[in-house]
């Protein structure tokens, strides 16, 4: 799945900066071209192109979220209880552990957010 993720990903973004590409020439070769349908056209598929390379590039620092999981549990389930000092180490660990679970939903967030103004963009080049 990871593969082939990444793959299609990186499928968007180069056929999206061949558009980009074409677009651009076709703009700047044509003395008979709509510059506001054609800009438009450009900013629509210049945008995909940043937000495909983006989230590729931020998919891939993250942290699996199993694997956050299961740091999250062991921090829990190896405590021992051998003193105050030993708690405050597993508070921590929670803590810097959920931390990192709360900052990956507001990465998956902020990405849902920017991929539906991406995709209203793209709906509206279609109907224009």
């Amino acid at each position: 799945r990871r593969t082939t993720f990444i793959v299609l990903l990186v499928l968007v973004c180069i056929g999206s900066f061949i558009g980009v590409a074409l677009n651009a020439w076709q703009l700047f070769r044509s003395h008979h071209c709509q510059w506001g349908l054609q800009t438009f056209e450009l900013f629509s598929r210049a945008s995909m192109c940043v937000y495909a390379l983006v989230l590729l590039i931020t998919w891939l620092k993250q942290i699996p979220m199993a694997e956050e999981f299961d740091h999250l549990l062991h921090a829990v389930l190896d405590f021992h209880g051998h003193g105050h000092a030993e708690f405050e180490k597993l508070v921590q660990t929670y803590f810097d552990a959920k931390t990192l679970i709360y900052e990956e939903t507001q990465w998956l967030m902020s990405h849902r957010t920017t991929i539906y103004i991406i995709l209203y963009v793209q709906f509206a080049q279609l109907i224009a």
